[in-house]
């Protein structure tokens, strides 16, 4: 099945970079580099290889196929998945760390999603979550030059609520 950034994914490097601040803050709640690490919803892979280049061993998820493409292009020692976050054929209890980085708008089952990371995250692993809620977003300064942008945007947002009641309902 092709995924949406299978479409729209053609241009994503040219505007998107690991962000050096965000860098330092994920990898500061990660922990130590010690086991294996799982980014979900990796894209191009700028969160990946980023952590990689710590010394981070990771191995990045996406559905696309386009985008796994371009992150193999990017750095081929990395090993990349094409799967889902509901659905990872993944050994359980196997990760010492998860990201999701600006990903749970594209989960189709928040709470399936978050089962299956509790699923291969070991006893005491960390998930360090980066997304954004529609609050936050209604006050963006971008509301004001691109409003139907970002109320497409703000609607696809999943909100703390519903993150907090997923997770509760996945067993954490």
């Amino acid at each position: 099945m092709e995924e949406k950034y299978d479409r729209i994914g053609v241009n994503y490097n040219q505007t998107r970079k690991a962000d050096p601040y965000l860098l330092k803050r994920l990898a500061h709640h990660l922990g130590p580099t010690e086991g294996s690490f799982l980014d979900i919803g990796c894209g191009t892979g700028n969160y990946t290889i980023a952590l990689h280049d710590l010394h981070y061993n990771i191995l990045g998820v996406d559905p696309s196929s386009l985008m796994l493409e371009r992150a193999r292009s990017r750095n081929p020692k990395i090993t990349w998945l094409q799967s889902k976050a509901e659905d990872l054929s993944l050994d359980d209890a196997s990760f010492n760390g998860v990201t999701a980085f600006l990903t749970l708008h594209h989960w189709q089952d928040l709470k399936q999603g978050f089962k299956e990371l509790f699923r291969v995250m070991k006893p005491a692993a960390r998930l360090v979550i980066f997304s954004s809620t529609p609050e936050q977003m209604k006050a963006y300064w971008l509301c004001y030059y691109f409003p139907k942008m970002l109320e497409a945007s703000i609607e696809q947002m999943p909100s703390l609520n519903e993150v907090r009641e997923a997770i509760s309902e996945a067993g954490l």
